[in-house]
C-alpha cells in the first residue's frame, strides 16, 4: 500500500517541471504552464479584487441606499421592509454560491463571469428606472444578488487553489480589500452625485463602472486546463458528517446574523438618532469600510502565524462585543471611532473564512463546493438578520437599542462557536491537513528557482 510519505518522495523524484505538473493535476495549486506562476498569481489577485469590489463592495454600500430610501424614494415603507432589499441581495449572493462553487470546480469560471457580470450590470440599469418597491427589490435585491452569487464564491476558490496555506490569508486579504475600496468609493459617489444627477444616473454610472471591471476580470481570470473536474453531486455530502465543518457552518450563520446590523443601520442611526448631518451620516459608512480595509490586510499577517481559524473566531467575538457597545454611543466622536473598530472586525469576518474552508477540505477539488456550502448559512443569516433588527427598531423614537442588542448577541455567540473548528485545525486533524502537498510545492518552487 502506498503511504503519504511514498507519494511525496515519488513526487519529488522527477524533474521540477514534472513535479509542478503532478501538483497542479491534483488541484492543490493550479498554475497555467503558458505563463510564469508569479504573473498568473498577480492576475488572479487583481481579477478577484475587482470581483470583491463588485460583490461585497456593493453589498457594503447598502446603508447609503437604506437612508435614501427611508427619506425619499420609499419613505412610506418601514426600515424593516426597506432592509429586505439589501438582505435579499446578500442572501442570494450566498445561496447562489452553492451552485456557482460547484460549477467552478467543474471548470466553468468563464461562463460564470459572463452571466454573473451581465446580471449585475442589468440590475443596476433596471434600478435606475425603478420607482416602486417591488421594482427596487427585483433589480437591486434579486438581479444583482443572483449575479453577485455567480461571481463571489468562484473568486474565493480561485485564490484558495492558487496559493499555498501560508500564502493564502495574505492573498485573500489583498484581493478582498476590493470590497473595502468599493464600500468607501460607492457611498461617497452616491452622496456627492445623486443630488446633482439624480437616482437614475448614479446607478447607471455604477453599472458602467462594473461593466468595465468585468471585462478586465474576464481577461485576467483564465480557466486552468490542469484543474481536475470532480464528478457527481454539486455539493460535498461528506461535509455534513464532519462536526467541525457543521459547527463552522452554524458559527458563520450567527456571526452574519449580527454582521449586517451595523452595515445596514449605521447611516440611518447616525442621521436620525444621533442627529448628525445627512452628509456625515453617509460618510460614516465610508469610514466603517475604511476600517474594513485594514481588517482584511493586517489580520492576514497574523493568520500566517497563528492560523486563520483562530483569527476568525477572535475577530467575530470582538465584532459581537463592539456591536453590543454600540448601544452606549450617542455622539459623533464616539460613533466615528466605533465605526473604524467595527469595520476592522467586520473585515476579518468577511475575508478570513475563505482561508479557513480550504483547511477543512480533504481535497482541493471540493474547495469550491464546500465554500459555497459554508457561505449558504451566512447567506440565510443575511436574509433575516437585517429585517429582524429593523423590526426591533422603534421608529417613532429612533431607538435602535433592541436591534443593536440582537446583532451583538448573535455575532458574539457565533464567534464562540467558531472556537471549536479553530481548535480542530490547530490540533492537525489528518482529514483536513495535507502537509505533503504543501511541502512538495514549496520544494518544487525552490528547485525551480535554483534551476532558473
Amino acid at each position: 500500500m502506498t503511504t503519504e510519505k511514498d507519494e511525496e518522495i515519488s513526487a519529488l523524484s522527477v524533474s521540477p517541471t514534472e513535479q509542478l505538473a503532478v501538483v497542479t493535476k491534483d488541484g492543490a495549486v493550479p498554475v497555467s504552464r503558458a505563463s510564469p506562476r508569479n504573473f498568473t498569481q498577480v492576475c488572479r489577485i487583481v481579477g478577484t479584487f475587482f470581483i470583491f469590489f463588485i460583490t461585497w463592495g456593493v453589498a457594503s454600500s447598502f446603508s447609503a441606499y437604506q437612508a435614501y430610501y427611508q427619506q425619499d424614494l420609499l419613505a412610506d415603507h418601514t426600515p424593516s421592509v426597506i432592509s429586505w432589499i439589501g438582505t435579499v441581495q446578500v442572501s442570494l449572493m450566498g445561496f447562489t454560491g452553492v451552485v456557482s462553487g460547484a460549477l467552478y470546480d467543474r471548470g466553468y469560471i468563464r461562463p460564470l463571469l459572463v452571466v454573473g457580470g451581465a446580471l449585475v450590470v442589468f440590475g443596476f440599469m433596471m434600478l435606475s428606472l425603478a420607482e416602486e418597491y417591488y421594482q427596487v427589490i427585483l433589480a437591486q435585491g434579486v438581479c444583482i444578488g443572483l449575479g453577485n452569487g455567480m461571481l463571489y464564491i468562484p473568486s474565493i476558490a480561485v485564490i484558495s487553489q492558487t496559493f499555498t496555506a501560508k500564502q493564502r490569508p495574505l492573498a485573500i486579504g489583498g484581493s478582498s480589500s476590493g470590497a473595502a475600496i468599493g464600500g468607501i468609493v460607492l457611498p461617497i459617489m452616491f452622496r456627492e452625485l445623486q443630488p446633482a444627477i439624480g437616482f437614475g444616473w448614479i446607478n447607471r454610472i455604477f453599472g458602467f463602472i462594473i461593466l468595465a471591471m468585468m471585462v478586465a476580470t474576464y481577461l485576467l481570470l483564465r480557466p486552468d486546463p490542469t484543474h481536475r473536474r470532480p464528478k457527481g453531486s454539486m455539493f460535498d455530502p461528506s461535509a455534513i458528517r464532519e462536526p467541525p465543518f457543521v459547527v463552522l457552518f452554524v458559527g458563520l450563520f450567527f456571526v452574519f446574523l449580527g454582521y449586517w446590523v451595523p452595515l445596514i443601520f449605521v447611516t440611518p442611526y447616525a442621521q436620525f438618532s444621533i442627529k448628525t448631518s445627512v452628509s456625515y451620516a453617509f460618510y460614516l459608512l465610508a469610514i466603517l469600510n475604511a476600517g474594513s480595509f485594514a481588517g482584511r490586510i493586517l489580520p492576514a499577517l497574523i493568520a500566517h502565524r497563528v492560523g486563520p481559524a483562530v483569527v476568525l473566531s477572535a475577530g467575530s467575538i470582538c465584532l459581537g462585543i463592539l456591536i453590543l457597545g454600540w448601544i452606549a454611543i450617542h455622539d459623533i466622536a464616539g460613533i466615528t471611532v466605533w465605526a473604524i473598530l467595527v469595520g476592522f472586525m467586520a473585515g476579518i469576518t468577511v475575508a478570513i473564512p475563505a482561508a479557513v474552508v480550504p483547511l477543512m477540505s480533504p481535497t482541493p477539488s471540493v474547495v469550491g463546493a464546500r465554500t459555497g456550502m459554508a457561505w449558504s448559512g451566512a447567506a440565510f443569516a443575511g436574509l433575516i438578520g437585517g429585517p429582524i433588527a429593523g423590526a426591533l427598531v422603534e421608529t417613532k423614537t429612533d431607538n435602535y437599542t433592541h436591534g443593536q442588542a440582537f446583532g451583538g448577541a448573535a455575532s458574539l455567540f457565533g464567534g464562540l462557536l467558531l472556537i471549536y473548528p479553530a481548535v480542530t485545525i490547530a490540533k492537525g486533524n489528518k482529514r483536513y491537513r495535507k502537509p505533503s502537498i504543501e511541502r512538495s510545492l514549496q520544494r518544487i518552487e525552490l528547485k525551480t528557482n535554483e534551476s532558473g
